[in-house]
């Protein structure tokens, strides 16, 4: 059994309405856990039967539990089993049963049109029913999947400036979506000029890309790109039009025996044009809606514009064409540059950001 000293656990919390954490104290008991904030009088409980783990299978990754929208976070890797032991009996199995019966009905429904649809419809229309369908902690168990590859915890850039700039971006950007079903996790490793939006709101960017914008508005508007492909499911489609049913199973299971192929698979992925345009124009919104001129996209897109034929820049190019058509439609889209903007990050945050990674 877990000892008293082993009920009590520091950590962070998430209301699930603002991107803000709360330090937090958690402590394990019965049926139940407890949170307790300097920000709420009264602490919170959530029963085991409720309480999802979202986060936290693999080695390396922080634990997190969700509870409806709201979640915690806690580092300490004995947490989990700590959880494990005291919450056993309580809660539902981890894994596929651990989704409700209405959430794995249409899982399985969305399996089954890809297995059977095909033929009939065509792989363009039964991937986004698919997509449609799948329960967003399925499309998050996806996402991490491919993290595993593109971004596992090793590979990362995580100094703690570094990580401090990314997250305050991060949470600029995601206080405009705030009916957003997704927890942003957006990860920098050392690569070339690109960034991949993988499904259930996990990012890629490369620190080539972060050093070829020049100001933390242009990476805001690459982030807002490539959150509208995760917020309108171009990911979750683009993949499952191209998976395997057994690949399929493989990462929504969490088993980790799809997570080579699916990485590669995402890298190569280009999304149709009219999922690009949606994602400029939804992704210039929602950079406004932050407080960010959205004539930082325009410049990104002339940016690679001029950069055409220059094989740093190939990467990228080849899953986002026609930049300088873009860049002109973008231009004429945003709203007037407001006269005293806020910057996207302070100049020491930008420092931090901007330096390269260790490959």
């Amino acid at each position: 059994m877990i000892s008293p000293a082993q009920q009590h656990w520091q950590g962070a919390f998430y209301d699930g309405v603002t991107p803000r954490r709360h330090d937090a104290e958690i402590l394990l008991w019965g049926d139940h856990l407890e949170i307790r904030t300097a920000a709420a009088e009264d602490a919170l409980a959530w029963l085991y039967a409720a309480t999802e783990l979202a986060q936290g299978q693999y080695a390396g990754e922080p634990i997190r539990l969700e509870h409806g929208r709201e979640s915690v976070v806690v580092e300490d890797r004995r947490f989990l089993e700590a959880w494990r032991q005291v919450s056993a009996g309580e809660r539902p199995r981890e894994g596929f049963a651990a989704v409700s019966f209405r959430q794995g009905l249409l899982a399985i429904l969305a399996v089954a049109a890809i297995v059977g649809g095909v033929w009939l419809w065509g792989a363009q229309a039964v991937s986004g029913l698919a997509a449609a369908v799948l329960p967003t902690a399925w499309e998050d168990r996806l996402g991490r999947s491919v993290m595993q590859e593109l971004a596992p915890p090793e590979r990362r850039c995580e100094e703690p400036r570094r990580r401090e700039a990314l997250d305050a971006l991060t949470a600029r950007l995601s206080a405009a979506l705030p009916e957003s079903p997704y927890h942003w996790e957006i990860a920098m490793v050392h690569g070339p000029v690109n960034a991949l939006a993988a499904p259930g709101g996990h990012i890629v960017v490369f620190d080539e890309l972060v050093a070829m914008v020049e100001s933390p508005e242009e990476l805001a508007a690459v982030l807002a790109h490539e959150m509208q492909h995760v917020e309108l499911r171009h990911s979750t489609r683009s993949l499952f039009r191209q998976m395997t049913l057994e690949a399929l199973l493989a990462a929504l299971g969490a088993q980790g025996s799809w997570t080579a192929s699916g990485g590669t698979l995402l890298t190569s992925l280009a999304f149709a044009r009219r999922d690009e345009s949606a994602a400029d124009a939804q992704g210039l919104r929602m950079l406004e809606a932050a407080g960010i001129d959205g004539h930082a996209m325009a410049r990104v897109f002339e940016r690679f514009a001029a950069m055409e034929g220059d094989t740093a820049s190939l990467v990228y190019l080849s899953t986002h064409p026609d930049s300088a058509e873009r860049a002109r439609l973008l231009q004429e889209m945003a709203a007037p540059a407001p006269d005293s903007p806020t910057p996207a990050l302070t100049p020491a945050q930008w420092r931090a950001l901007r330096r390269p990674c260790e490959p």
